[in-house]
């Protein structure tokens, strides 16, 4: 079920050109997906692989799973021991998947960083999801994982075909530039020669 705009490259590349490749079936929709446009197509086509931005799931975490296990003092407390909500985690998951038709076998995120807390609930609920990371510029997957090897706060490792490296790295905070060198990665910037120059190393980075 693809419900973000084709003009994107991340649903144009992995939400259009890969399942077409792939021989896959892909619905549309004719309207934007809000709550009551979503409810009743995820309940029709029943989706096995779905592509959204972070806002979505953060939506549906806050208002639904969070706001119920937060609703009084009783919800809070047990919200509050590790074991009960990992527990009350799955349960809202299996809820949850009904909510997406049942037959769900990949949520795809990315466009944005995910909220930790949404993260949490999805990896305890045991939600096959992935968190992919990319520039429109690289067309646009750099890095990824399978939902069977998800990690809380990372994205996974480099995709097949890509390399990846850090720049100008603090030495305190251990953080730095990333750069990538990949073959999906664009030619340049349309009549643009000094902003594609200004982006690429001589080496191709």
């Amino acid at each position: 079920l693809s419900v973000l705009p084709l003009a994107h490259t991340y649903e144009c590349s992995i939400g259009m050109i890969y399942p077409f490749s792939m021989g896959a079936r892909v619905v549309y929709l004719d309207r934007p997906p809000t709550a009551s446009v979503l409810m009743p197509t995820l309940a029709e086509v029943r989706p096995s692989v779905m592509l959204i931005v972070p806002l979505i799931i953060e939506k549906i975490y806050r208002h639904q799973i969070l706001a119920k296990f937060t609703s009084s003092g009783f919800w809070r407390a047990l919200y509050k021991i590790d074991f009960m909500r990992r527990y009350l985690h799955r349960v809202a998951g299996k809820k949850l998947m009904k909510v997406f038709g049942g037959r769900l076998r990949f949520l795809g995120i990315g466009g944005a960083k995910l909220d930790g807390g949404a993260e949490k609930f999805l990896l305890e609920a045991r939600f096959p999801y992935a968190i992919g990371y990319g520039l429109t510029e690289t067309a646009p997957l750099l890095a990824g994982a399978a939902p069977s090897q998800v990690r809380l706060g990372s994205t996974g490792p480099a995709a097949p075909g890509v390399e990846l490296r850090l720049e100008n790295v603090n030495p305190e905070t251990r953080q730095g530039e990333i750069v990538a060198k990949t073959p999906s990665a664009m030619i340049g910037y349309y009549k643009n020669p000094d902003a594609t120059k200004e982006v690429f190393t001589e080496d191709g980075w």
